[in-house]
């Protein structure tokens, strides 16, 4: 189990090195004509996660999760009390800690961010790339489901009744 904690300025170093596939950088391939990547899902994320400085404030809501060696994990998501609506915005795992059960880990602090601001009766939902069976799989187990199609991302959530 990781260690979370909310990123403040501490955590900036740790997420703009964070790392969550490999190659951890995109290829220019003369074929196609632009950059490419085998998981582009996962550079996708890796560049979205990069990009922050915290600290964020509600409803904004970045985690960092921690093992032994450093930055495992990263969750990030926006609340809206005014919908009863909740969307993940991103679900990071380090590449080196790939496999573990991390993301499912981190799909359960956005459970401790609603119970923490008694946030009841919400719909939260994740935009999942269609090829990342890895997201859908951990969505699944966190009892998550496929709603619809958008914007060429498939949306599945959940109803939040602690």
């Amino acid at each position: 189990m990781l260690d979370w904690h909310s990123a403040t300025e501490k955590h900036r170093s740790h997420l703009s090195a964070f790392s969550c596939t490999l190659p951890d950088h995109g290829y220019f391939d003369d074929e196609e004509g632009f950059v490419c990547h085998d998981y582009p899902w996962e550079l996708e994320v890796q560049d979205y996660v990069r990009s922050h400085k915290p600290p964020v404030h509600p409803p904004e809501f970045l985690l960092v999760g921690y093992d032994d060696v450093g930055l495992a994990a990263v969750l990030k998501m926006r609340v809206n009390r005014l919908d009863g609506y909740a969307l993940i915005q991103a679900v990071a795992v380090a590449q080196r800690a790939s496999g573990q059960g991390l993301a499912s880990e981190a799909i359960a602090q956005a459970e401790r961010v609603m119970r923490k601001y008694n946030l009841n009766d919400f719909v939260v939902a994740a935009r999942i790339d269609p090829r990342n069976h890895a997201a859908k799989s951990a969505f699944t187990s966190a009892a998550y489901s496929y709603d619809r199609t958008e914007d060429g991302f498939d949306v599945w959530n959940r109803l939040w009744r602690p």
